[in-house]
């Protein structure tokens, strides 16, 4: 029987590029865990190209959840290194250069609270000139409390209460152009709630 769960990305916008991630999942024993993935799209703006990443992180194994961070960051960093040693690269063919650039907005349900040290792995200072992470939220609302994007409605599954675990991170040459970020939480469609990020096109 064929399910209906996964990532899913769609563009508007001409699509450049598309790559499909799998990201780690190391023994964890006496836990419930499940393969995850990350879907990129490279996707022409008026402003450059710009990556988008959307992924959807282990919620029952915190060391299966800091891995899939660390592979996120191993990506952005090797997309880096190769801006700065750019390969060499044909007009035309499958050695053709296509824009994969440092500029990229990661999103998606990272199963981590604020608090999390898979939070704070996500946006901490990279060892070399690697350009960071930035949560869009602080981008723009600075040190207000994250609008809550899970457990608004549904307080059987997620007893808590409402809390945040989605998010959206920006690259720090893309974090100029955010211009809004805002969290649905009038609407119960999900158990998640819906989030919007604006960046201007230039």
């Amino acid at each position: 029987r064929r399910s209906r769960f996964g990532n899913l990305l769609l563009s508007r916008r001409r699509v450049i590029q598309i790559f499909h991630h799998l990201l780690p999942r190391p023994p964890h024993g006496g836990v419930k865990h499940m393969p995850r993935q990350a879907i990129e799209a490279v996707v022409a703006t008026a402003g450059g190209a710009v990556r988008v990443v959307t992924t959807h992180l282990e919620y029952h194994s915190s060391p299966q959840r800091l891995a899939q961070v660390a592979r996120l960051r191993e990506l952005h960093a090797e997309v880096w290194g190769n801006l700065r040693a750019p390969p060499v690269a044909e007009e035309d063919g499958p050695y053709a250069a296509r824009a994969r650039p440092a500029a990229v907005v990661i999103c998606g349900d990272f199963n981590m609270t604020p608090g999390d040290p898979a939070y704070q792995a996500m946006i901490a200072p990279f060892a070399d000139d690697t350009p960071g992470f930035l949560d869009a939220w602080r981008v723009v609302h600075g040190d207000r409390a994250h609008a809550p994007t899970c457990g608004v409605f549904d307080h059987v599954q997620w007893p808590a209460g409402p809390h945040c675990r989605d998010y959206f991170f920006v690259s720090a040459p893309l974090a100029g152009r955010v211009r809004a970020l805002d969290v649905d939480v009038e609407t119960d469609a999900s158990d998640h709630q819906p989030i919007r990020l604006i960046l201007d096109e230039e």
